[in-house]
């Protein structure tokens, strides 16, 4: 019989080592230009998007940029090598890529062409190419859907109100000749999550490695329990049941709220349970905190409430489903849970909480329902891998250090009702070009709000009025490092410069609504 399970779990690992074998590694290459200046961070947004892209495709590998850099140093190419297919697909070799994408932005009768392609790094050949001529203005807008078009995915072009950083004269160009940008519908609207889909879809995953890990036995466990060192059978509370097979499953069963204390009663199983299977009919679960072995946990439709640090500190937490009925994402819910790479919130979520998703590393993209009024402090604080975030409508305030150390951000839209940002809500947010705010009225900017944010180049206010600041110097709000564009509506410009903070700013813009 172990031979028989050896035979299966062995299977299972070849299974999932051929799918990673499968998915194609890539080398993306920063852009080239012609005709046009380009600065170091919008170059990197390019590149970024272009990444980001690829990755969401859940189909490819992509190679670190730091080993690029490294290559291109040792092997002294020059930018303008890097364009020529034949340097391009030796710096792929050397990197061990599958694939090579090139970028290009040519300045094109004053407007920019971008142009993506693919090479093969086997025959230096163009696998796929697409070309799109766009405004200045609109640049960072096209990168991430083309993209996907050029991947044949579904490509959703929305109008961003980017504005590229630009140097000093084309700036003071650009006060002569005010711009006209259209105003967007909140980016949450334009991209949504259909939650029953793709909860069924992620529950079969989950499904999937429950069944991977059943077959998995632990011989320490196995003994433990044989000796009647660890029973197998326990009950937690009133009305609930706990069982733990030799992989290290562990199942609760029964009708009611789990409790801190119930979940205390588990300690000694806590160092190996790799899987959590709530059945139905709990309503509540608390604490799994530093359960650090679970990969897997599988909610039922019959919860409510997850309690303040849920699963806080589950360190290997792959997978798990946020049921229909859970209104609130609790405090430190998923704080730490550096393995976890996607989370789909229900419709049902009315309120997260603070840190509830601090230092979720894994995770690119959140949607946040609509139903959603409320946040807590640094909610999303220190998501590194964090590159797109989609906003209930319904939120009016971005707490204190919300989304503070996500150094993956390349641009932000905050959504028409904010009028209220923390203090240090976009802290350290390194690679931030671009930020709009929807709102007509924002009614205050917290103290070191975008500190160390030295690449953000543009910030767009669409209220006439200009916000309150909680500290009187420029620099106390804004990375002093930082060449800040500040765009407002055309019959505004004049009204931010008279403001006694908004007119230490160096350059003020107008854009017409």
């Amino acid at each position: 019989m172990k031979k028989i399970l050896l035979v299966l779990c062995i299977s299972v690992l070849c299974v999932i080592s051929h799918a990673q074998e499968k998915k194609l590694r890539v080398a993306v290459l920063d852009p080239t230009t012609s005709g046009i200046a380009m600065d170091g961070g919008t170059k990197l947004a390019v590149q970024e998007l272009i990444s980001s892209a690829f990755v969401s495709t859940g189909k490819f590998i992509i190679i670190e940029r730091s080993m690029i850099d490294k290559i291109i140093k040792e092997q002294a190419f020059q930018n303008s090598d890097v364009a020529d297919n034949s340097q391009a697909t030796e710096i792929g070799k050397l990197a061990g890529a599958n694939k090579v994408v090139l970028s290009a932005v040519s300045l094109v009768g004053g407007r920019n062409m971008l142009s993506i392609k693919i090479i093969d790094v086997m025959t230096a050949s163009i696998d796929q190419q697409k070309t799109k001529i766009v405004g200045t203005n609109d640049l960072l807008d096209v990168v991430e859907p083309l993209t996907m078009e050029l991947l044949g995915e579904e490509a959703i072009y929305v109008k961003q109100n980017t504005i590229l950083a630009q140097t000093e004269s084309e700036q003071l160009q650009q006060q002569a000749q005010p711009q006209t940008t259209t105003k967007k519908k909140n980016a949450s609207t334009s991209k949504t999550s259909n939650y029953d889909k793709e909860n069924a879809e992620l529950c079969k995953q989950i499904s999937a490695g429950i069944t991977a890990a059943k077959i998995a036995t632990n011989p320490k466990l196995e003994k433990l329990i044989a000796t009647g060192k660890i029973k197998p059978k326990i009950t937690i509370g009133t009305g609930l049941n706990a069982e733990i097979n030799a992989a290290g499953v562990l199942q609760i069963s029964g009708e009611g709220m789990m409790s801190v204390a119930d979940v205390k009663a588990l300690a000694p199983y806590r160092p190996f349970v790799t899987t959590i299977v709530i059945d139905e009919g709990i309503t509540k679960v608390s604490a799994f905190t530093d359960f650090a072995m679970v990969q897997y946990v599988l909610l039922p439709n019959s919860l409510q409430v997850l309690d303040d640090g849920c699963f806080k500190g589950c360190s290997k937490l792959i997978a798990i489903n946020i049921p229909p009925k859970v209104t609130k994402i609790s405090n430190e819910t998923f704080r730490d849970c550096r393995s976890l790479t996607s989370i789909l919130l229900a419709n049902s979520v009315e309120h997260i909480g603070a840190y509830a998703f601090a230092e979720c590393v894994g995770i690119p993209r959140l949607f946040i329902p609509d139903n959603v009024t409320t946040l807590g402090k640094g909610a999303f604080k220190s998501m590194k891998g964090l590159s797109e975030v989609y906003l209930s409508n319904k939120i009016t305030v971005i707490p204190d250090e919300t989304f503070a150390n996500c150094k993956s951000f390349i641009k932000f839209t905050c959504p028409e009702n904010i009028k209220n940002v923390g203090n240090s809500a976009f802290a350290n947010c390194q690679q931030l070009v671009q930020i709009t705010f929807l709102s007509e009225d924002v009614l205050k900017i917290g103290n070191e709000c975008f500190d160390d944010c030295e690449n953000l180049g543009n910030v767009i206010f669409h209220c006439q009025t200009p916000p309150v600041c909680a500290d009187d110097d420029f620099d106390d709000i804004f990375d002093d490092d930082a060449v800040t564009t500040i765009s407002v509506p055309v019959e505004s410009v004049a009204i931010y410069k008279a403001n006694k903070f908004w007119k230490q700013c160096k350059t003020i813009v107008s854009f017409s609504k």
